[in-house]
């Protein structure tokens, strides 16, 4: 199983690129990268190519090669590198997200499902962007960028899926907005937990 790291969105309500929020000492798209280094034996950062001329790390990346198409670029971009292995996809603007949410992920994985994906806390879909994506669903990502059905929550919906129900939602949360960021920072700083924990 490989690790992507999404990173590549416009980020138009934050305002700035969420992969270079910093909660406490470094970049996001780092700390989800190192994250899934425990769980992946290749983790890659995906983004447009434009990023990468700003970004001076040694991270590995998959620029896209798709525009104007969403994550699903960055997903499509992973099983052309590597279609035969599964892909744990997971995006960069939900900091709670820890070793106890990957762990409970990994180990209720259904490899013989197209994909195991996280119950939305706050809807009933499941959630596109923390999921492991197994290699048969490529077919499936094909045929819906064939037919310009972009929505990656929407075509898993149509998908023989393992749906999963994390015991603590709260970590589950998303950041969309400056404002979910500085509070965030505040609860961070009162010590309730963080994503590396």
């Amino acid at each position: 199983m490989n690790g992507l790291v999404m990173a590549g969105g416009l980020s138009t309500r934050m305002g700035q690129d969420k992969s270079d929020l910093i909660y406490t000492d470094k970049p996001q798209r780092q700390v989800v990268f190192e994250l899934l280094q425990k769980y992946c034996a290749e983790v890659w950062v995906s983004c447009r190519p434009s990023q990468i001329e700003k970004w001076k790390d040694n991270l590995s990346y998959l620029p896209d090669n798709q525009v104007d198409i969403g994550p699903m670029a960055g997903l499509l971009r992973a099983f052309e590198y590597a279609p035969h292995e599964a892909w744990l996809v997971m995006a960069c603007d939900m900091p709670w997200v820890n070793a106890e949410v990957l762990d409970f992920l990994v180990q209720n994985r259904n490899a013989d499902k197209l994909a195991t994906a996280f119950q939305n806390p706050q809807a009933q879909f499941p959630e596109p962007l923390l999921t492991i994506w197994e290699s048969g669903s490529y077919e499936f990502l094909q045929t819906a960028w064939q037919n310009t059905h972009f929505s990656l929550r929407k075509l898993l919906q149509t998908l023989d899926i393992q749906l999963i129900s994390f015991p603590k939602p709260a970590l589950l949360r998303n950041v969309n907005t400056w404002e979910e960021y500085e509070s965030v920072r505040e609860e961070l700083a009162l010590g309730e937990g963080y994503a590396q924990n």
